[in-house]
């Protein structure tokens, strides 16, 4: 085969490629709605955002600003102060689980096509959207001069009880984060007939805010909450994405737990998106042909 004739295989494949990205496998189908019922759904999810991360987003733009110092650590570091984490978490998943469902009462409900193999895809995906997040953040940061951040993580002490309330802690970012600003985000703007432009634009805007802490280069997360989105829409599964959540943030408390992740994870993607693009019909053979065969 020539280089030509690959090159037009590839050319054919890639509309393929576009189709497997974009295809909706969230619950719900949109349905004609009137502009009353879509500011509706902006408001919902505001008003969970504001239940959340009010605080936080606030704190967070006082870093920025260079109003408030970075603090060094945050004060869960008691199991008193990790019940009210873990309490105003329930508060938050509870809510946005119930208008998830009524999001998606309102809409036409479909019933997602869900396998394990696409349940390991979302989580190793969901990582990998982390992943480059931080590190487009890190180079934004270093092209403006500037050094990111670090998440304040608490001192290790002799007690090891601090420390992992502080890791669970960071765990319940997973449930709140993604079930509020990406599940009930989707459900809700989709069911009230938004594009899916309106929707990667409400994951940035409502993603972003309290990550703001990191310093200017955090602008550059703004491709992990449209990453996120997108493997919620292509598996409509919430559940690797939440648990991906949680363990990229625990992995930080374990040494190199973080890095053999994020190496497994980015692994993972490579040789199933390799072995989708050999096995798919139009794609590029590896293999010699038979012509190449017969004439050695």
């Amino acid at each position: 085969m020539s280089k030509q004739q690959k090159w037009g295989q590839l050319h054919k494949e890639i509309p393929g490629i576009y189709y497997e990205l974009v295809i909706d496998n969230t619950p719900v189908r949109p349905v004609q709605a009137r502009t009353l019922q879509k500011l509706f759904a902006w408001v919902v999810i505001f008003l969970v955002f504001m239940l959340g991360w009010q605080d936080g987003t606030s704190r967070a733009i006082e870093v920025l600003l260079g109003i408030s110092p970075m603090p060094e650590y945050r004060s869960t570091l008691s199991l008193s102060s990790f019940l009210q984490s873990l309490l105003q978490a329930v508060i938050i998943c509870a809510t946005a689980i119930v208008a998830m469902l009524a999001f998606q009462s309102s809409a036409r409900p479909v019933r997602p096509h869900r396998t394990g193999k696409s349940f390991l895809l979302a989580f190793a995906a969901a990582t990998v959207a982390a992943v480059l997040g931080f590190q487009l953040a890190d180079l934004l940061s270093g092209a403006l001069g500037q050094v990111r951040n670090s998440y304040p993580v608490p001192p290790v002490s002799n007690d090891d009880l601090p420390t992992l309330f502080y890791a669970l802690d960071s765990a319940l970012a997973g449930p709140t984060e993604e079930l509020a600003l990406t599940a009930l985000l989707v459900l809700a703007l989709r069911a009230t007939g938004h594009s899916w432009v309106w929707v990667y634009v409400a994951a940035i805007l409502f993603r972003l805010p309290f990550h703001l802490y990191y310093g200017w280069g955090a602008f550059g997360l703004m491709i992990w909450p449209v990453l996120i989105v997108a493997v919620y829409r292509r598996t409509g599964m919430i559940m690797p994405i939440i648990l991906a959540h949680s363990a990229f943030n625990m992995s930080g408390f374990v040494p190199l737990a973080k890095d053999v992740l994020e190496v497994a994870c980015t692994l993972l993607i490579g040789v199933i998106a390799m072995r989708r693009l050999i096995e798919s019909p139009g794609a590029i053979s590896l293999r010699r042909s038979p012509k190449q065969d017969s004439a050695q």
